[in-house]
This record gives structure tokens, sequence and C-alpha cells, in this order.
């Protein structure tokens, strides 16, 4: 599956995700396989309620076979 960031100006291929979180400022990061000690932010969401909606919403995304998900705005 490929992950479209909020801005829309990154692509994240999760073959090669180590690791997805919600970071304390709220914004979802991705952790890559050949770099784990740095992260790269897909989005930002005003509270931790949304971030983790939008995390599980990705999650069913992988889950029902997705190629694509795009990251919501808000």
């Amino acid at each position: 599956m490929l992950i479209v960031s909020q801005n829309r100006t990154k692509l994240v291929n999760l073959e090669t995700t180590e690791l997805i979180d919600i970071s304390e400022r709220f914004s979802i990061r991705v952790f890559q396989v050949s770099n784990a000690d740095s992260f790269l932010e897909i989005a930002s969401y005003e509270d931790s309620k949304r971030a983790k909606a939008v995390l599980q919403d990705l999650w069913i995304a992988y889950a029902n076979g997705e190629k694509v998900y795009f990251m919501p705005e808000y």
C-alpha cells in the first residue's frame, strides 16, 4: 500500500515502513526500515482523538487491501 501525505508532497511505501506512530503534537509519523532513527511526518491533526481515528482508517484501508491511502487534510 502507498500512503500519500496530507499536503500531497510525499509518498510512503508500507513495504519499507518499520513503524507508524502519533507524536505528542498529534502528528502521524512514519519510520522507514532503512533508517528507523529518523521519521517522516505525513500528517498533523488538532487533537489525539482525530489522529487516532485517522490511524485507524489507515489500518482499515490496509486490511481491506486498498492500494493507495490519502491522508485526510483535517
